[in-house]
């Protein structure tokens, strides 16, 4: 079976300004879930879209991942600042889990407010999916990756 490819652009080595430019899109089985993706999509897409790249990093071993420069760097150098880029992701994770984790207990009061609790639903789904992330990219910090660089439509 082979691997999906995702595609990160590597826009600076120095500052590890990487974005991921290619990735699957954000779905599930489960019918309701997927209802609830799709009005995300519709209303805010970039919502979705952000959440569809914490999934991925989530996933990240499972993906080949395809390192795209514009420049010509060397290879093992940009593999080097990936792998530093992974290490900042996670730790930024992390950070947002323990934010979101102290946000919630202040919710219940919001709660009495009429509608529906979107105070406490937002940081709950954000908590999850930085979690989760969190805990992908600590699997992939270890884990081996299948990685392949490419500059500006050529790959090596």
């Amino acid at each position: 079976m082979a691997q999906e490819t995702i595609i990160i652009e590597v826009a600076s080595l120095i500052r590890m300004k990487m974005d991921l430019v290619e990735y699957p899109e954000l779905s599930s089985n489960v019918r309701w879930v997927q209802k609830g993706i799709d009005i995300l999509k519709q209303k805010t897409p970039r919502v979705a879209a952000y959440l569809g790249k914490q999934t991925v990093l989530a996933r990240l071993l499972e993906f080949r991942v395809v390192l795209r420069t514009q420049r010509k760097y060397k290879r093992k150098r940009v593999i080097r600042a990936f792998n530093l880029w992974i290490k900042k992701e996670k730790v930024k994770c992390l950070v947002l889990s323990l934010l979101e984790a102290m946000v919630i207990p202040l919710t219940p009061v919001l709660a009495l407010l009429p509608g529906p609790n979107v105070f406490f639903y937002v940081p709950a789904l954000l908590l999850y999916f930085h979690y989760r992330a969190y805990k992908g990219l600590k699997r992939a910090d270890r884990g081996v990756l299948s990685i392949d660089v490419e500059i500006a439509g050529r790959s090596r």
